[in-house]
């Protein structure tokens, strides 16, 4: 189904300064909105999407890995001669 279309008008004023006096200037703007009603389609869960888990994997794996360095540099400490 598809959506419908609201047209609304909006005032919008603003001061205007100029060398001799200052005005007030007053513009109609013509806004569209299209509101969608329910679709046919559903959006997935959000950790359906691959990207997510992509972007949550880096950091993840990043701490894990500075986790693992850590327990490295703790267990075998440098032998200097």
């Amino acid at each position: 189904m598809a959506g419908t279309l609201l047209s609304l008008h909006s005032r919008v004023s603003m001061a205007v300064a100029s060398p001799l006096s200052r005005k007030t200037v007053s513009v109609d703007l013509p806004i569209t909105i299209k509101m969608q009603q329910d679709s046919e389609e559903t959006e997935e869960p959000w950790f359906r999407n691959p990207w997510v888990w992509l972007i949550i994997a880096i950091p993840a794996l990043t701490v894990v890995a500075g986790l693992l360095t850590l327990y490295l540099a703790i267990t075998n400490p440098a032998h200097h001669s």
